[in-house]
């Protein structure tokens, strides 16, 4: 990140920055999609909400921060790591990160789609926060 010139001196996050942590799980009910944020530590609220929206428009058996509500390493990132690495500060208020889950038939049969949805998610962030 700090190649392009997004870092302060500070190592902080210039401009808001999306980090997708995208992973798979087998089919459980009727949940296709799960958002992890840690109930909100991994992101910004305005940034959450717009997310969500976005998949939303995709798709409908969604889930937020449920069964895989996002690893906890995920908001050291964004807020540093004051327990195990004090010198960790994370990347600030910029970074943002979102753990998907998506089901098993999803990947199976709907991954040229899947691609599509998010590679326009991430154009669309890119022109609407930065």
């Amino acid at each position: 990140m700090g190649y392009i010139g997004n870092l302060d001196r500070n190592k902080k996050l210039l401009r808001p920055h999306l980090h997708l942590a995208i992973h798979g799980m087998r089919d459980e009910g009727n949940v296709d999609i799960e958002i992890g944020t840690l109930h909100g530590k991994t992101c910004s609220p305005e940034v959450k909400e717009w997310f969500v929206s976005e998949i939303k428009k995709h798709f409908r058996r969604i889930q937020i921060d449920g069964r895989f509500p996002g690893d906890s390493s995920k908001p050291a990132h964004r807020c540093g790591d004051k327990i195990s690495d004090t010198e960790y500060l994370g990347y600030g208020n910029n970074f943002n990160t979102f753990q998907v889950e998506i089901s098993r038939t999803l990947r199976e049969k709907n991954q040229k789609e899947l691609i599509d949805i998010f590679s326009n998610i991430i154009l669309k962030y890119i022109s609407e926060f930065k």
